[in-house]
């Protein structure tokens, strides 16, 4: 690779929040030929991301050829209809993202959700508050590749039944203290 040219798109919400729309790397390769990387962002009506689709083209005699194409699509607390991400929503946790879903030809061949638990924990001033911890973090088992819309209905059917990861200990703070893993995952 011989250079690297890089452009941003930004727009500007009604309050003047800058949001990245897209993000295009150029890569000059030794034969002349352009490897160009593109990043394209939308966001919710809360400003956050929502989805991320990222295309590989090259240009080969003057037609540009796409490579490759994939999307990940994020879930927030508003995505789900439980009472732990109701109440994560009235406290205003909505930018946590509770799940994510890598696409291909507009299917889902992955995806990850954690869910979590409310923990009362104390605090500098003596007294305790209720704080919304991660507690389990499922991977799915999919066999194809499965529509998005039903996926997106009902996202816990689709994950493997045992959790990649489960916070089982908190100390008084709410940090975690002991984390199982299951098998081939991770660490132990």
């Amino acid at each position: 690779v011989n250079n690297l040219i890089v452009f941003a798109a930004y727009v500007k919400h009604p309050c003047d929040y800058p949001a990245l729309i897209s993000k295009v790397e150029e890569h000059l390769m030794d034969d002349g030929t352009y490897l160009t990387d593109v990043q394209e962002y939308t966001y919710n009506n809360l400003r956050l991301p929502e989805s991320v689709k990222q295309l590989r083209k090259v240009v080969i005699s003057g037609a540009e050829v796409e490579l490759d194409s994939s999307t990940e699509v994020f879930r927030y607390p508003k995505d789900r209809t439980d009472s732990i991400s109701a109440q994560m929503q009235e406290v205003g946790m909505h930018g946590v993202q509770v799940g994510k879903m890598a696409l291909r030809d507009g299917l889902v061949i992955q995806g990850t959700e954690t869910t979590f638990i409310d923990r009362e924990v104390d605090t500098d001033t003596e007294t305790t508050r209720t704080v919304f911890l991660p507690e389990k973090t499922f991977s799915s088992q999919l066999d194809a590749p499965e529509a998005l819309s039903a996926f997106q209905s009902s996202p816990m059917s689709y994950m493997k039944p045992c959790p990649d990861a489960h916070a089982k200990a908190w100390d008084s703070r709410g940090n975690v203290r002991f984390v199982g893993f299951r098998k081939g995952t991770g660490s132990e």
